[in-house]
């Protein structure tokens, strides 16, 4: 009977030592989805005075599906998303406060973030913001790991911000690239 229960036992911690293997693999995907969306922003110098918020995020869900996804570099046509990608965003994610590796990015950057920061940021200023605010949820992943979706939102204050639903891939070698978006709200 003892050997039973601690066969049982033994079994239940290599299960649920298993799940969250799993659990750390999707967690570590979406956080490299994440970091290089916020290394090709980086890369603009437009993006570069912001600062990121470790809000979480609630994703602005349409009744219909965007038909039309523009691409990221205005020249090319860009198909959409898998359907059904979109609406298996974590509803509250935050990829600033969920990745350590893009916390370390912005650190590294001189990119502040975080709660205090964000609160200065938005003081008044001439009716707009003392830096842009930018927000990143954590990324929707397909089921075959070759499509994503993030939520990117970003605010100067007044009548200057809105929220896209951002379209990355994995290419051939391996890195991730924002492909397309669409824009859920403009202000």
């Amino acid at each position: 009977m003892k050997l039973a229960l601690l066969l049982a036992a033994a079994a239940a911690t290599g299960s649920a030592r298993a799940e969250a293997a799993a659990g750390g693999r999707a967690a570590d995907l979406r956080c490299r989805i994440a970091l290089a969306y916020v290394e090709n922003l980086l890369s603009e110098p437009r993006w570069r005075r912001s600062v990121f918020s470790t809000e979480g995020v609630v994703p602005f869900i349409p009744d219909r599906y965007p038909e039309h996804w523009g691409s990221i570099d205005g020249l090319s046509p860009t198909p959409p998303p898998p359907p059904g990608l979109a609406e298996a965003l974590p509803i509250g994610s935050n990829a600033v406060r969920g990745c350590a590796s893009v916390r370390g990015l912005l650190t590294r950057r001189g990119v502040r973030f975080g709660n205090r920061v964000v609160a200065w940021a938005r003081h008044l200023r001439r009716g707009y913001y003392r830096a842009r605010v930018v927000t990143i949820s954590l990324p929707a992943v397909s089921a075959d790991g070759a499509h994503a979706v993030l939520v990117a939102g970003n605010g100067r204050g007044g009548l200057d911000g809105g929220e896209t639903w951002v379209h990355m891939e994995r290419g051939r070698d391996g890195r991730w690239r924002a492909t397309g978006a669409t824009a859920l709200w403009v202000a």
